[in-house]
């Protein structure tokens, strides 16, 4: 049993048929046609506003993994500082929390800032035993470039201070605090202008964690061990 045959309206078969016996239109005649403009005219008025979201979605899924970064960073130098405490020497705790907070916001710092791309002398042994693990385990390590910048970036965007609560008056123990501060720059500059702080980096936008942890000091005067760790 045969199909019936397809019937086409004559209207539409009269459209195709001027349409077909149509010539190409010149470009200047498109660019200054006012078919359609309407449509075209919310489109237009539109995007900017669009892609400024998507802009911002992008910004704050990068802030989101920084502020991580920061959470991890604070129980890094915390834990640090605990364990560097005990030196007889005084101030070492606090550059050893800020010393490992850097080395942990490294991952997380941004590697796209241009000025000062060369790293801190005292995380190059850091960058280089990165890069011997990564290449021992059969991985492609991440551009020595890229490791430099983003380590010269953390090593200024990354602030630690230091606070210690005693637990009582008598108390030989205390609660060591350690807040970590750091500068996330905006990769787009408009989303920079309505969210972030202007400097020399940029705009930016100050995001800061803490961590306390339990500092269980030797019972004696000295509320030291005298064990120099190696040094």
């Amino acid at each position: 049993m045969s199909s019936p045959a397809l019937e086409i309206p004559a209207e539409e078969l009269g459209l195709i048929e001027r349409t077909a016996d149509m010539p190409p239109r010149p470009v200047p005649s498109l660019v200054t046609d006012e078919d359609g403009g309407a449509y075209t005219l919310s489109f237009v008025m539109a995007m900017p506003f669009l892609i400024l979201f998507i802009c911002v979605i992008v910004e704050t899924t990068f802030m989101l993994a920084a502020k991580i970064g920061t959470v991890y960073a604070s129980f890094a130098g915390a834990r640090a500082a605990i364990v560097w405490d005990s030196l007889d020497s005084s101030g070492s705790a606090e550059s050893i929390a800020q010393q490992a907070a850097v080395r942990a916001m490294i991952p997380f710092s941004s590697g796209g800032v241009a000025s000062g791309s060369s790293a801190d002398s005292q995380y190059s042994d850091y960058l280089k035993d990165y890069s011997q693990r990564i290449q021992a385990a059969g991985k492609t390590p991440a551009p020595p470039r890229l490791l430099r910048s983003k380590s010269a970036y953390a090593s200024r965007a990354v602030t630690v201070s230091l606070q210690r609560t005693p637990r009582g008056p008598n108390s030989w123990d205390e609660d060591l605090s350690v807040d970590v501060t750091y500068a996330f720059p905006f990769a787009v500059p408009g989303v920079g202008r309505m969210f972030g702080t202007k400097t020399s980096d940029g705009y930016v936008y100050p995001m800061t964690s803490r961590t306390t942890l339990p500092n269980e000091l030797p019972h004696n005067e000295e509320r030291k061990l005298g064990i120099q760790y190696g040094r």
